[in-house]
């Protein structure tokens, strides 16, 4: 195969993985949420960059700094519901 043709099948993989990973997104928003609203993302969005560019932009990298972000988002509300004493504005 001409390696024209393979770079473009690769992207359209690429693209198509990508697309299933956003509709799994999608999915669990609603499932979580069950519908709609204004700013129910709530700047996830770039939360995402900012763990792109914590993580040196590499998939791990940035897959790590996921998971502390996410667990740093998990811990403030838990922190929350038992009225543990730490301001939420050094874990959001």
């Amino acid at each position: 195969m001409p390696k024209p043709f393979v770079a473009a099948m690769s992207l359209a993989l690429a693209i198509a993985f990508c697309a299933f990973v956003a509709d799994i997104a999608v999915a669990v928003l609603f499932g979580t949420v069950g519908r709609f609203d204004e700013n129910m993302t709530g700047g996830r969005g770039f939360i995402g960059l900012a763990a792109m560019i914590f993580g040196a932009w590499n998939p791990i990298g940035a897959f790590l700094a996921a998971l502390i972000f996410g667990f740093s988002e998990s811990l403030q509300q838990k922190f929350a519901l038992l009225n543990i004493p730490i301001p939420s504005e050094f874990l959001a």
